[in-house]
């Protein structure tokens, strides 16, 4: 019965990667690594294919479930960075206000769908998944992506949107511990 939601789930996956196979995407590391999310789902699917009517631990259906999410969340964004819909110029100024931040920044991607604003660090600071994958699979992922939602109705404010750059902040935050240092420092103070 799990195996069965498992094979439809990868099977939409798939079916989305499919659909999204002939964009062109503003960056060449972007079509790397659309290309091996491509060669994950196929190896994934091939595995829970594999499955049948075997049991599943639960550590297997939470892996599972890690990859899928991986290439769920891979796929919303990366349909909204093609070249014709991603938003250059908040990308340029995002990554200018990153590089004072980090020496190697991910790809910013974008989501423009959602309406809010928001930041998803799963495809650029959760460094396990990527780990897991590669053992698995053999398969390297060289970049990592931020994820950030941005209203379509903002997508070119781009220089007065303070909120934009507080999402991009969430980021650096998660990438050099700070609320973490300040946290165990301010614990250590009361000690």
């Amino acid at each position: 019965m799990v195996s069965d939601f498992l094979s439809i789930e990868i099977t939409q996956l798939k079916e989305k990667l499919d659909s999204l196979e002939d964009n062109y995407y503003f960056n060449d590391e972007l079509s790397n690594y659309f290309k091996n999310l491509q060669l994950l789902s196929t190896e994934l699917s091939e595995k829970i294919s594999g499955i049948g009517t075997k049991s599943v631990s639960t550590y297997e259906l939470s892996l599972y479930r890690t990859y899928l999410d991986f290439i769920k969340n891979s796929c919303i964004y990366l349909e909204d960075s093609t070249l014709n819909i991603i938003p250059y110029e908040t990308v340029f100024c995002l990554n200018k206000a990153l590089s004072d931040w980090v020496t190697n920044p991910p790809i910013i991607v974008t989501s423009l769908k959602a309406q809010s604003y928001f930041f998803n660090g799963s495809l650029s600071t959760n460094e396990a998944t990527f780990r897991l994958i590669e053992s698995e699979f053999q398969i390297t992922f060289k970049s990592r992506l931020i994820l950030l939602g941005i209203p379509q109705i903002e997508v070119y404010n781009y220089l007065y949107n303070i909120v934009l750059y507080h999402e991009l902040g969430h980021y650096v935050d998660q990438y050099h511990q700070i609320s973490y240092k300040l946290t165990y420092s301010y614990i250590q103070t009361q000690l």
